[in-house]
């Protein structure tokens, strides 16, 4: 997921029977308790560490950031700050700061007062080595101090060491925590934000307390959140592994009678359930029983076929299609010794015929894309890239000019590779329960045949898919990357340092392009920004490391038994706190 997770404050879960009775249909209704589908349970609920959109979702209702998005307009507001930050730009000596005051109103559940040093501690957590928050540290590697007001301990500036075309949303999205639950024996407190940036320059005795802390820090959060962590509407309940996650309305948020014209300081449901259904089967039928309050990320077939074209649906639920700001694509590890050739991967791109997939899988509820810009980005958006076209024939070419020729008639195209003869035989996975990604392999099986190429498709829990993506333990998977409304920054996902720690599964990069990225990043002028992001996207595109498959719109359910729920293009495309029981 791109830099829209952290920005926005923070979709998911397993095989519940699709039985149940009238008892559990009638504590459903009974109770102002929504209840939301997810595939599979995420890794982490550590606000830090979690690397997947499900977790960010879950954790947005626990914690705050200083500012967030509006859910119409996507403009920013302040959230645990009381108003944007004033920006103070440095071009010549590549230097911003940002001053933020908190509200005043702003309290942890002991109504202690969130301060500015809670800021801090949450910032100084990226730079501690070790932890393992390596999918987010990069938003955060050049903010290298924190200065607060000594006439107002709600008051501080932060200082940016370089230009960063999204250091305000970076800073505006950081997660503010409790240090009394999340260094209860102080030893963050101990450093500066600037002796943390310098880790090399700590002596031998602060290096093993900080690695003792991060140790505690990765292994104590990762499946309970303390009451009193966040100072979000919402504390976590309990989480029944492979069955849901349960949250519960606070009873002394300090925000409950909060009022601001820009903020939405809402929690009206008395608990937020995410309930693990990893089959859709299953769980649409527990969305249509009355069991399931909320389903997104619907098969498009399901949606169109057996929730817009009846009545009957359509009178009981609220149905959304908002814009996804999503990709989906096939990962390839270009490190892997049969696709290190780039014909390799320019033959693998034509043997599947995307547009048939759009059409059909999708039913028209997608586009094709070129790279990793949502279309709707025109102004970034390269639309002179030429996208790959179903086509056996030049794949089968290509294949044969890159040495891969069936050499013993067994259908399969082989070459000799370090004296070893090695067959074109090709794993693909994908996160089981998802029928789309399925059926995308199924596509991608068939074009592969007809050319030569065994495919072998890979079922994988989510979780396990997650963790065989981070060590490159692969050879192609069927992912998505969820974006937004934003400008996005192309560092975590693109950028070659990103390969070890970062989200390069693919091991794309190289001097060109880590430049342009650096670029990106550092330039203040939009048109020339917009232009590198251009650049990137074709670069990237005669490289393949990955094949751009397409942008969807999203598909989201909602039992009529809420009010007040609104769609919007912001993940997950809907906000439970809003939610209210019919009456």
């Amino acid at each position: 997921m791109e830099f829209n997770k952290i920005v926005l404050g923070f979709t998911i879960l397993t095989l519940v029977a699709c039985g149940g009775g009238d008892k559990k249909e009638e504590k459903v209704k009974g109770k102002n308790e929504v209840i939301i589908h997810d595939l599979s349970d995420p890794a982490t609920l550590n606000p830090i560490n979690e690397s997947d959109a499900s977790a960010s979702y879950i954790v947005g209702n626990i914690f705050q950031s200083l500012l967030a998005y509006d859910k119409d307009n996507y403009s920013p507001y302040g959230l645990l700050a009381d108003s944007l930050p004033i920006v103070n730009t440095n071009i010549k000596d590549s230097l911003l700061q940002f001053t933020f005051k908190l509200r005043k109103k702003a309290r942890w559940d002991d109504q202690s007062p969130i301060t500015a040093e809670d800021v801090a501690f949450s910032l100084k957590l990226f730079k501690v080595p070790n932890i393992d928050c390596a999918s987010l540290r990069s938003y955060f590697e050049m903010f290298d101090d924190i200065t607060i007001d000594s006439s107002d301990k709600k008051k501080f500036t932060v200082h940016c060491n370089r230009l960063y075309h999204m250091a305000e949303d970076a800073i505006g999205g950081l997660i503010v925590l409790n240090p009394k639950i999340f260094d209860p024996n102080g030893v963050i407190g101990k450093y500066t934000i600037q002796q943390l940036s310098n880790s090399k320059k700590l002596d031998a005795k602060s290096i093993k307390s900080l690695e003792e802390y991060a140790k505690f820090f990765n292994e104590s959060f990762n499946t309970k959140i303390p009451s009193g962590a966040g100072s979000g509407p919402y504390e976590f309940e309990k989480w029944e592994t492979m069955q849901r996650i349960t949250l519960k309305k606070k009873q002394n948020w300090w925000a409950a009678k909060e009022r601001d014209a820009e903020v939405h300081f809402t929690a009206n449901p008395d608990k937020i359930i995410y309930e693990t259904v990893n089959d859709f089967n299953n769980a649409l039928v527990m969305l249509k029983g009355g069991k399931m309050d909320v389903m997104y990320g619907i098969p498009n077939r399901d949606f169109v076929e057996d929730l817009q074209a009846s009545k009957e649906m359509t009178d009981r639920l609220h149905l959304f299609t908002p814009p996804q700001f999503a990709y989906e694509y096939i990962g390839i590890n270009i490190k892997n010794k049969k696709f290190q050739d780039l014909r390799v991967r320019k033959a693998l791109s034509h043997l599947l015929d995307v547009d048939k997939i759009v059409e059909v899988v999708c039913y028209g509820l997608g586009e094709r894309v070129s790279g990793f810009v949502h279309p709707s980005k025109k102004e970034q958006y390269n639309d002179k890239i030429i996208m790959p076209d179903y086509n056996v024939q030049k794949a089968k070419q290509l294949f044969s000019e890159a040495g891969w020729k069936d050499s013993n008639g067994d259908g399969v195209v082989d070459k000799m590779i370090n004296g070893e003869k090695v067959e074109m035989e090709v794993n693909i996975m994908f996160n089981n329960g998802n029928e789309r990604r399925k059926k995308t392999c199924v596509y991608f099986l068939e074009g592969a045949k007809a050319a030569g190429v065994k495919v072998i498709i890979q079922p994988r829990e989510w979780s396990k898919m997650l963790e065989e993506k981070n060590k490159h333990d692969f050879e192609l998977y069927v992912g998505g990357w969820i974006s937004s409304p934003f400008e996005s920054d192309p560092y975590q996902v693109w950028h070659s340092s990103s390969y070890n720690g970062g989200s390069n599964d693919v091991g794309f990069g190289n001097a060109v392009s880590d430049a342009l990225i650096e670029k990106i990043r550092t330039t203040i002028n939009k048109d020339e920004r917009n232009q590198y992001y251009k650049d990137l996207q074709f670069l990237i595109s005669q490289e393949v490391p990955v094949i751009f498959l397409f942008a969807q719109k999203e598909r989201i359910a909602v039992n009529k038994r809420w009010t007040n729920v609104k769609a919007s293009g912001l993940r997950p495309g809907f906000d439970p706190t809003m939610f209210k029981q019919l009456q």
